[in-house]
């Protein structure tokens, strides 16, 4: 049952598999099911994993821009090489949101990790701008005292 998928809409759910069957039982009767041209575009969507590709490809390259830079600066940063998402300790005598908010007067845009719930002494790097971005970033990211 897990992963199933039907006609009637595009999803996933996992979990325990005798709720997850009873979820397939009783999803048809309150729900509205998508138009058949969506269902059609999720089933090719859900079938080629060749975007996937491409995105992780680009996180790569974010990745691997940013790493030597932040490091260089003497900045502590935790990266997996799947996530979309750096954790980056801050600078001593920087709490995550006193860090956050000196980045953003240089317009980097970042979370402080108190937003997360137990983030305090991080802040929550997106790789989500382009390679051009990142560069801007990197040079902005230079005038904020480490």
């Amino acid at each position: 049952m897990l992963g199933e998928r039907t006609r009637a809409g595009s999803g996933f759910v996992a979990g325990d598999p005798d709720l997850v069957a009873l979820l397939a039982r009783m999803r048809p009767h309150p729900g509205v099911a998508s138009p058949d041209f969506v269902s059609a575009a999720a089933e090719r969507a859900w079938g080629d994993d060749g975007h996937a590709a491409e995105r992780r490809e680009a996180f790569r390259r974010k990745r691997e821009k940013l790493l030597p830079f932040l490091r260089a600066r003497g900045l502590e940063v935790h990266a997996s090489e799947a996530g979309l998402y750096l954790w980056v300790k801050v600078p001593r005598g920087h709490g995550s949101l006193s860090y956050a908010e000196a980045l953003l007067e240089e317009g980097i845009v970042v979370a402080p990790g108190t937003t997360f719930g137990a983030g305090e002494g991080y802040v929550r790097v997106a790789l989500v701008p382009t390679l051009e971005e990142c560069d801007a970033a990197m040079a902005a990211w230079g005038r904020v005292g480490a």
